[in-house]
């Protein structure tokens, strides 16, 4: 089929890949985040290069947004083990917003010797909005921090296989913390605690909003990972704390969570047979219900370059305008499968309510959010 002349890539699907080894998390990851990119790099092993990318050896003077991320990044990951080596009283003292500030500063300083800062006279307008920045962060994560204080060192193996999509999955997961008082030996068996008292927290760079809008993309690594937990044994809430808020995955019932991880493994298997047409931000907004030109706007945005076509070349390549995308009416029928599910799980704490995390954790219906 062809549309005003263009090949349809869905010619001629590829046979199942024949695979001699488990497929990994990061793998499933990859694909939640951008379908049709993941085929390419996954099942072709195709790379595009990224014409937009400079010569590294150009003087620094003022971050872009990919510098100001890593920048804020190096800052988050420094500060970090500080922060969850302090006692309750620390994480809950007054004082706590000037300690990290401290501590990011003596960071900023190391980054700065290392020169990965522009000259003296443009290192502050760098460090100082990637160190405000990584302050808000930082508290959001002191926040979880103090409602499931207990690391948990123990990883947690992942078996998982979906005869009819014909795939292995095998992984290791880690980071899982507890709330006070839970024995680490119970966490063993899911039956002797709540779901609620395990948490899987993460300190994210960047914004989880655009202006007012929240990036759902953002956390789809975070569902699949949430997703795998359940189904390795361990029923949890997953929390992604950045700048600009929190988002909680509370726990699934463990029905639904198989359910949900046996439509991914699915939609991967035919994903790496042909690229799907969906990707994520357009999907997303499809799975909301936006009206047709504001998710066409999503996908192809020539006027400002910031289309998910214009950044990502494999779309271009295999679909390139939104006409191209739904041409086969798959589209907002694959993006209410992948996506749907977190969309209906995910919530968000507000600012004005900060109480709503230990909500949570302690099983209440009441999330403090909405999706």
């Amino acid at each position: 089929a062809t549309i005003d002349g263009y090949q349809d890539v869905h010619a001629a699907l590829l046979p199942p890949e024949a695979r001699d080894a488990a497929v990994g998390l990061r793998a499933l990851q990859d694909f939640a985040l951008q379908p049709v990119q993941a085929f390419f790099r996954q099942r072709l092993r195709v790379y595009f290069a990224d014409e937009a990318l400079t010569s590294q050896d150009d003087e620094m003077f003022t971050p872009d947004g990919l510098q100001a991320w890593q920048l804020q990044a190096r800052l988050l990951s420094d500060v970090q083990p500080w922060l969850e080596s302090q006692d309750a009283q620390t994480l809950q003292g007054s004082h706590l917003p000037a300690a990290l500030a401290a501590q990011l500063v003596l960071s900023a300083g190391r980054v700065q010797r290392e020169g990965m800062l522009p000259l003296q006279g443009f290192a502050e307008c760098a460090v100082q909005p990637a160190t405000q920045a990584a302050q808000r962060g930082l508290l959001h994560y002191a926040q979880a921090l103090r409602i499931w204080p207990q690391r948990i060192d123990e990883a947690w193996e992942l078996r998982s296989s979906h005869a009819d999509a014909g795939i292995e999955v095998a992984d290791w997961l880690r980071g899982l913390r507890a709330a006070a008082g839970v024995a680490e030996a119970d966490l063993t068996r899911p039956d002797l605690t709540r779901p609620e008292q395990c948490a899987r927290i993460t300190l994210s760079a960047g914004r989880l909003h655009s202006g007012k809008e929240v990036r759902h993309d953002r956390l789809l690594r975070h569902w699949v990972e949430h997703l795998a937990w359940h189904v390795a044994g361990r029923p949890l809430v997953s929390v992604v704390c950045s700048e600009s808020g929190i988002a909680v995955l509370p726990p699934l019932p463990a029905p639904q969570a198989r359910m949900h991880w046996h439509a991914l493994l699915a939609l991967w298997a035919e994903g790496m047979r042909e690229p799907l047409p969906l990707a994520a931000r357009t999907g997303i907004a499809a799975a909301q219900g936006m009206q047709a030109q504001q998710i066409a706007g999503v996908y192809d945005d020539a006027y400002r370059g910031t289309g998910e076509v214009q950044r990502l070349p494999e779309l271009a390549r295999s679909y390139p305008d939104f006409d191209h995308l739904q041409a086969d009416g798959r589209f907002a029928q694959l993006a209410a499968q992948l996506y749907g599910p977190m969309l209906e799980c995910v919530r968000l704490i507000s600012s004005h309510d900060p109480a709503a995390l230990g909500r949570i954790a302690r099983g209440e219906a009441d999330t403090g959010g909405a999706p």
